[in-house]
């Protein structure tokens, strides 16, 4: 069915392409074509939900990195502040 949709429901391009007859894909397309368009649409929708998701995941991800990046600069910036005398380096704050 997808491929009569992507001829421009041509039936006999169709046909050619799938060597039948175009008597067998027209009994074909009465036979599938509303179960088709109705899987197509089950089909749009849990790819927008699955992108959705996908958007979701990604804009968590950027607060969670933005926070750690944060984090970070801080650590850093401390560990400048008490100067290299000061760091143990042995022992990581952070990692405990």
């Amino acid at each position: 069915m997808a491929l009569l949709e992507a001829n421009e429901m041509n039936m006999s391009a169709t046909a050619r392409e799938v060597r039948v007859t175009r008597q067998c894909i027209f009994q074909w397309k009465q036979k599938y074509w509303n179960a088709y368009l109705n899987n197509k649409d089950e089909v749009r929708n849990e790819v927008r939900d699955i992108e959705a998701v996908k958007f979701s995941t990604v804009k968590e991800f950027d607060v969670l990195r933005n926070i750690c990046t944060k984090t970070f600069k801080l650590a850093l910036e401390r560990s400048i502040e008490q100067g290299p005398d000061r760091i143990n380096k042995n022992y990581c704050s952070l990692c405990g």
